[in-house]
């Protein structure tokens, strides 16, 4: 019989893990849950300071909770006030990733919102973004 015994790698900011130590490092530096992230996808067009304001944003998931014998669950109020506030976070950022973060920094259950849909608004934010015309980067020289 052969045992072995492996590092487990974690996430520090949702659940996620891994047997690979750089690809867990390269997970955290773009985790949705992590408030200091690096966008893989917008590649950081829309800055972290942007981030506080969008979560501000959105309504706060505690007022809304209601309980009953079957356990806890949200208000149907919450889904109409967050799909308000994404309305408000779309004149803040393009980004699908930078959105989905918002909501799930907030502890908004992503379904809740239900006029975001991450994939559709990613393959439409990436085709968009593929369709543009090169940019020259002017250095000020």
């Amino acid at each position: 019989m052969k045992v072995k015994r492996v590092l487990r790698y974690y996430c520090e900011f949702c659940k996620k893990s891994g047997g690979g130590k750089a690809a867990m490092i390269k997970h955290e530096e773009h985790c949705t849950m992590n408030p200091n992230r690096i966008c893989g996808l917008c590649n950081g067009v829309y800055t972290d300071a942007d981030l506080p304001d969008m979560i501000a944003l959105l309504p706060d998931p505690e007022e809304y909770q209601d309980e009953d014998a079957t356990g806890k669950w949200y208000t149907p109020m919450l889904t109409t006030d967050a799909n308000v506030a994404l309305g408000k976070i779309r004149e803040l950022t393009e980004c699908p990733a930078c959105i989905l973060s918002a909501i799930r920094q907030r502890g908004i259950p992503v379904p809740v919102v239900s006029d975001f849909n991450y994939q559709k608004e990613s393959e439409a934010y990436l085709s968009e973004r593929d369709n543009e015309p090169e940019r020259e980067v002017y250095y000020g020289i």
